[in-house]
């Protein structure tokens, strides 16, 4: 959820890992086609993806809820937790905080404004257990290097 340029998709592929990218922005989706031929992407909001119940092995949100402002994240699990079969791993990275917003201009060297939204790590584990899925780890850390803000993950089971 939320493939961006499918750089990440490419990697679990060449893993062995069958996977399909989904990005609201056509885009992203366009730019990780050409990049990845062979891999399927598709435009979809992660509240509202177009695909059937509990057809998903595992769920990776890497970067991604940082697009989502905190009034929405209960949708988003919702979602996440329809298409996951039960047992299935989902992984959550992201940046840290407090429900603050932040605006970046020429994000990743593209000419393009977006809004980051910055999460409380406890309260997206609480939406996760409230939404159907058992939180595994979590992880919390300063930035590091050119990093600017805190991050975290969480690791949860589908139930």
């Amino acid at each position: 959820m939320g493939c961006g340029t499918g750089r990440v998709a490419a990697h679990l592929a060449a893993s062995g890992v069958d996977v399909l990218g989904a990005d609201l922005s056509p885009g992203m989706v366009a730019a990780a086609r050409r990049a990845h031929p062979g891999l399927p992407f598709l435009v979809a909001a992660a509240d509202a993806l177009p695909l059937p119940d509990a057809c998903a092995g595992g769920v990776l949100a890497w970067y991604s809820v940082i697009h989502t402002a905190p009034a929405g994240l209960a949708a988003v699990v919702a979602e996440l937790r329809r298409v996951a079969r039960p047992g299935a791993p989902l992984l959550a990275a992201f940046q840290a905080g407090h429900g603050e917003r932040d605006e970046v201009a020429g994000a990743y060297g593209t000419d393009v404004t977006l809004a980051v939204h910055r999460h409380d790590p406890g309260r997206l584990a609480a939406l996760l257990v409230a939404g159907g899925f058992d939180v595994r780890a979590r992880v919390e850390r300063a930035a590091e290097g050119r990093e600017r803000r805190p991050q975290a993950a969480l690791l949860a089971t589908a139930r």
